[in-house]
């Protein structure tokens, strides 16, 4: 290990990861559980008491994530009892011995894109914080592409373009990725039930489509998207 008085790690990951455990010497590590979680980009661990005896080699960390692309490197940041005194974590190298922290897959899901939803299906845009804005959730893998997503009124003219907007192979979930959904309205793939001009649409039924440019063209996939007041 590179540092004593170790006390959290920080683990980029390609999406939100779930811990299973860390060791030291064959035996659990208790966990601070309260800031031990995980973002759409990083793992946070966070043990309950700092590694202060000397000698520390190795901890063996073991955790489950996704890939949606064909490699990803999993760098690792130490972090000792007062957070470094803010000066950012120590980054772990890549040990020859151990073999690289980049993993590389030769299989992986089939389809570019998957699990499109609205979330919530219904939208209620009266500014009373309930409901007042859906994501368009979904799942990019294999490539990093041009993501363009559209509601269009049942007349099948175009209410608004949410985003057209450049997107790395990933989830795209908002109650995965972010602590409150209050956050998620700033999302590129949030719609608040406003059209084109910045007015509100009125009730009804709406038709979305998520289109992500690919080599062997568009791919779409869509559903029904409910605005109620």
């Amino acid at each position: 290990m590179l540092q004593d008085n170790i006390k959290s790690l920080a683990i980029s990951v390609p999406v939100r990861a779930t811990l299973n455990y860390i060791k030291r010497s064959g035996v659990n590590l208790a966990l601070d559980e309260a800031n031990t979680y995980s973002t759409i980009d990083t793992l946070y661990v966070t043990l309950a008491n700092a590694l202060t005896g000397t000698g520390i080699d190795t901890l063996f960390i073991s955790f489950d994530t996704t890939l949606y692309k064909s490699s990803h490197t999993f760098d690792v940041f130490l972090y000792n009892s007062t957070g470094n005194d803010g000066a950012g974590g120590i980054k772990v190298w890549e040990n020859t011995e151990l073999g690289s922290n980049t993993v590389t897959i030769d299989e992986y899901l089939k389809e570019v894109l998957m699990d499109v939803k609205a979330v919530p299906k219904v939208l209620t845009p009266n500014n009373d914080n309930k409901n007042d804005f859906t994501v368009f959730e979904f799942t990019l893998a294999k490539v990093q592409t041009n993501v363009i997503i559209k509601v269009f009124n049942t007349d099948g003219s175009l209410a608004t373009v949410v985003c057209d907007e450049f997107f790395t192979a990933g989830q795209y979930s908002a109650a995965k990725t972010l602590a409150g959904r209050d956050e998620a309205k700033g999302l590129l793939n949030s719609w608040d039930g406003k059209d084109e001009d910045g007015e509100l649409v009125p009730p009804g039924i709406y038709i979305y489509q998520v289109i992500a440019d690919t080599d062997e063209g568009d791919v779409i996939k869509g559903g029904t998207v409910v605005v109620a007041y």
